[in-house]
């Protein structure tokens, strides 16, 4: 079934095989135009039926559109909507950064399990460009990257706390821990003196890569007593106990060593 408008209206619809389209016709000339204007402003809702566009009935699963709108429905209830469902990229905003924003209000799932790496592409999540910084994300991991190699991560780098875990979760630091207030290598220990010659106090094999600062207590002895350091190595440092009166004593000191950062003891 065709249905022409009048000649002085330009545009009509015609329904021919269940196939909308839309034609212009003037006098005896007919061309297609490719054009459908929808005018009604009605919100679209989850009961909505008045709204401006719809595909599938009522009562099953169906998708609507007003002005501003586009919502995925199953007989009046919230329902799954697929967008290249079956494959290909999906483009959201334009490439301008103002133009380019999308909001999420509810929730974002992301069922990919590709795994991230310093050179994956197929990861679910990624913020930044392939050849430049960026952070990729998988189901159990976050990765910093700078064009296929690692790079540095910071978590409120402008300040903030951090919470890793809760009261009972293990925190594993796999690599070197390090931080501008805390030391990034340390060692502590107890260690008895004796009262001649030097007593060396090793140091755990390989921790420090510069001369650590070394400080010592003593808290065994019948006197009043101080640590004389010396030898101070990357691997060990020798001390003595001397009292008051200049006497050299044994006794048992706690000491700690500390090196700040890679290169340097103090900071």
């Amino acid at each position: 079934m065709s249905s022409w408008a009048p000649d002085n209206i330009r545009e009509w619809m015609i329904e021919t095989n269940k196939r909308l389209a839309v034609m212009e016709r003037r006098g005896a000339r007919t061309r297609e135009q490719g054009q459908i204007r929808l005018t009604a402003t009605t919100d679209a809702s989850l009961t909505s039926t008045e709204h401006a566009f719809q595909i599938g009935p009522d009562t099953g699963s169906n998708l609507i559109m007003d002005q501003n709108e586009i919502m995925a429905r199953t007989n009046g209830a919230v329902s799954q909507i697929l967008i290249n469902g079956d494959g290909g990229d999906v483009v959201l905003g334009g490439t301008q950064v103002t133009a380019g924003t999308v909001n999420i209000r509810d929730r974002l799932r992301l069922p990919s399990t590709g795994d991230v790496s310093p050179s994956s592409t197929g990861h679910p999540f990624q913020i930044g460009p392939d050849d430049g910084i960026n952070v990729g994300i998988d189901n159990n991991q976050l990765q910093g990257r700078n064009n296929g190699a690692v790079a540095s991560y910071g978590i409120n780098s402008e300040g903030g706390n951090v919470t890793l875990g809760d009261s009972a979760a293990t925190v594993s630091v796999p690599g070197v821990f390090n931080t501008p207030q805390l030391p990034m290598f340390e060692a502590k220990g107890r260690t008895n003196i004796a009262a001649s010659g030097v007593t060396t106090v090793s140091y755990p094999g390989g921790r420090f890569s510069v001369v650590p600062v070394f400080t010592a207590v003593v808290i065994d002895s019948a006197q009043v007593a101080v640590a004389h350091v010396t030898n101070r190595a990357v691997g060990s440092v020798g001390v003595r106990i001397y009292n008051l009166g200049g006497t050299q004593i044994s006794g048992t000191i706690e000491w700690a060593a500390a090196q700040m950062s890679a290169n340097a003891a103090t900071g």
